[in-house]
């Protein structure tokens, strides 16, 4: 498999581990817009994986995406799990 599918697996298998978890829809929505600010500005975090499909996603097709598109596009963007659970986890069942 290339490396380039590899991370994108890895991505989708680290995605998946959330799974379980519950998260504040509008939180990761402004998260995923912070993420394409920095992507418009130039500023990539050292962790992102500018060569996954989904970097250069338009923010109104990620607005309107799945909650794991939105986990994946945010780890895309250099944002780890434990990050993106920290800011928009939420222990209510709101978003699954």
């Amino acid at each position: 498999m290339h490396k380039s599918n590899l991370k994108v697996q890895a991505i989708r298998n680290k995605v998946a581990s959330l799974s379980h978890l519950s998260f504040h829809a509008p939180k990761i929505i402004a998260m995923c817009e912070s993420a394409s600010r920095d992507c418009v500005n130039n500023i990539i975090a050292p962790n992102a994986h500018t060569a996954h499909p989904m970097y250069d996603a338009e923010l109104s097709v990620i607005k309107s995406a799945t909650l794991n598109e939105q986990l994946e596009y945010l780890m895309v963007h250099g944002f780890t799990g434990e990050a993106i659970y920290s800011q928009a986890g939420t222990s209510v069942d709101t978003v699954k």
